[in-house]
């Protein structure tokens, strides 16, 4: 095996590693975004069909005809409410089916006339990153929750936080307040609202 075999070899050892991690870890962002909707039972859309019985074990059963939403459904449904849309959410949604089903096309295939990606390994790294970024967001999300909860049940001094819980709560605060308007009124309350304008691509960077 010469120099550039060799060379071959690695690169495509190093790609299909960054995407089994790819593929992991937005499944562990699904799970949780999924598991989040699941237990929520008062969110908007909920009362919906398709969402009436959600259950987060379906999705860990792995059954097919027990997971009755895709990734872009839940965030298209739920996003809002969660306060987690974003042009962050709907990249890696985007890209999620990009490499779910299109991968090996965009990449790989030998298509006349279409001009295949050359950027495998930027591009999975960049996905990882958002990934793992969102699910710090989510994991933010979920403390806040575990908060309001354990107040509503007068309970709050029973919550103990850690270091990586107070710091994903801080990223899911930034991540609202990047991504909405709050209007301070002058009665003293505040309006959130939709973003005045959809934040830009280097905003989004995690």
């Amino acid at each position: 095996m010469d120099a550039s075999e060799n060379a071959a070899g690695e690169a495509i050892a190093r790609e299909m590693a960054l995407l089994g991690a790819a593929i992991v870890l937005v499944q562990k962002f699904e799970f949780a975004l999924y598991g989040i909707v699941a237990e929520l039972s008062q969110l908007p859309g909920r009362e919906g069909k398709r969402y009436k019985d959600l259950e987060p074990e379906a999705f860990l059963r792995g059954n097919p005809s027990d997971l009755k939403v895709t990734l872009g459904q839940l965030a298209k449904e739920f996003g809002a409410p969660l306060l987690l849309a974003s042009n962050e959410l709907d990249r890696l949604v985007a890209d999620r089916n990009l490499i779910a089903h299109n991968y090996w096309r965009v990449f790989h295939a030998d298509i006349q006339g279409v001009a295949k990606r050359d950027d495998a390994e930027e591009f999975l790294t960049g996905f990882i990153a958002l990934v793992e970024h969102l699910l710090k967001v989510i994991s933010g999300l979920l403390t806040r929750l575990r908060i309001a909860a354990a107040e509503k049940e007068g309970r709050a001094a029973e919550i103990t936080l850690g270091e990586d819980d107070l710091a994903n709560m801080l990223l899911y605060h930034g991540h609202v307040h990047r991504v909405l308007t709050f209007t301070h009124e002058p009665d003293g309350s505040v309006t959130v609202g939709p973003p005045a304008e959809s934040p830009t691509a280097d905003e989004c960077k995690p």
